[in-house]
């Protein structure tokens, strides 16, 4: 879910990515609840879409019934523009919502632009996550097929940069990601034991990603600190969430002392 001046944005499983205007009168019902409508439907925003050339214009099809929408974020410094990315067809699409019910009733709405799928497979895999730098210029995307791509936001297209590891591994769509405050590095989780750091100013062949090496179970939702930025939150599915401090003294500490031994992590270069 996203907020931007009293409209925020939510999507679904079932394709759909819904705005909803608080400043608009919600509705009463009998069930002592005042419930507001969508401002704007984007029904199938990211299933896979085929064209073909027909006599007088060419059709659109939907292709497949794995379409949903798994992120989404309003842009910065153009925040009439929405951006979306699902399940399906490895592709971030840009919606204009300044109007309401611009797409209300379009089963297949057309974006108004999208980037070119430029994955390592034969086909398209899913987007987990999507998040953008503070210049509103690089926008990152943690692909299903183990891959980060590095999309020049303004424009999308194909990708500028790709970036994993032999053991960093994204293959559901619950793993998350977070920009360091200066926008150089940043954080995932994945569906390993594991959390990643990547510098995001190193081409992926010359450069080692940090792992944060402590939980048992998968990590999926990641924070870097605004205030610090040397502290960061990591999520497992082993039940703990693990905050992690970039400071040598205490990490040697931590380490001499065996009671805590079940704590704390540990951060290595991966190899």
């Amino acid at each position: 879910m996203l907020l931007l001046l009293g409209i925020f944005a939510t999507s679904g499983r079932d394709g759909n990515v819904l705005m909803w205007d608080m400043r608009c009168m919600a509705v009463a019902s009998t069930d002592e609840f005042c419930h507001h409508r969508p401002a704007n439907r984007i029904a199938n925003a990211n299933a896979r879409v085929t064209e073909t050339a027909g006599p007088r214009k060419r059709r659109r099809t939907l292709t497949d019934t794995h379409k949903s929408v798994s992120s989404i974020l309003f842009l910065k410094h153009r925040d009439h523009l929405l951006a979306s990315a699902g399940a399906s067809d490895g592709l971030i699409k840009y919606w204009d919502v300044r109007h309401h019910g611009s797409y209300s009733g379009k089963d297949i709405p057309t974006p108004v632009a999208r980037s070119e799928y430029s994955g390592i497979g034969k086909r398209p895999h899913g987007i987990s996550s999507i998040v953008l730098d503070h210049s509103g210029t690089r926008l990152l995307a943690t692909s299903t097929d183990n891959t980060i791509y590095q999309y020049d936001a303004r424009v999308l297209g194909r990708s500028r940069a790709m970036f994993t590891a032999d053991d960093y591994h994204c293959s559901n769509f619950y793993v998350g990601a977070a920009l360091s405050p200066d926008g150089r590095f940043l954080l995932t989780g994945s569906t390993n034991e594991h959390a990643y750091i990547w510098d995001l100013d190193t081409p992926n062949a010359q450069q080692k990603p940090i792992k944060l090496r402590g939980h048992t179970g998968e990590v999926s939702r990641v924070h870097w600190s605004n205030r610090d930025p040397h502290e960061l939150v990591t999520c497992s599915d082993d039940g703990t969430m693990r905050i992690w401090h970039a400071d040598r003294e205490l990490a040697r500490a931590y380490r001499a002392d065996t009671t805590l031994d079940g704590d704390v992590g540990m951060a290595v270069l991966c190899t």
